[in-house]
């Protein structure tokens, strides 16, 4: 099983249907709004930022593809976040770091 896999099963497992409408409310999803058509999971950020925290060195980029082309909000803050950790791990590392920024650019 990919690694994707693993973190789209614990994504899901957060999920919370009381929160996502409170999110899709706050971040104005409705048509013409701000944030339309967005949509949410209803997960915390501290959850989110435990799964980053225990994916980031995992996932690889055809991982983050899938994470921030994703119709779900804490799917593709996930994935941004990750590629964030993954800059700053491989800062030293020009060849790797080039690899995400040519990948942050294209998404």
């Amino acid at each position: 099983m990919s690694h994707f896999s693993l973190l789209r099963q614990e994504i899901v497992s957060l999920k919370n249907p009381i929160k996502a409408k409170i999110l899709a409310h706050f971040f104005k999803t409705q048509p013409s709004q701000y944030g339309e058509n967005d949509r949410f999971l209803g997960i915390i950020v501290p959850e989110q930022k435990k799964l980053i925290k225990t994916y980031y060195q995992k996932v690889n980029l055809t991982d983050l593809t899938q994470l921030t082309n994703h119709k779900y909000h804490e799917f593709r803050l996930i994935g941004y976040s990750i590629l964030v950790e993954k800059y700053q791990l491989y800062s030293s590392k020009p060849l790797i770091n080039s690899a995400s920024m040519i990948f942050f650019k294209a998404n």
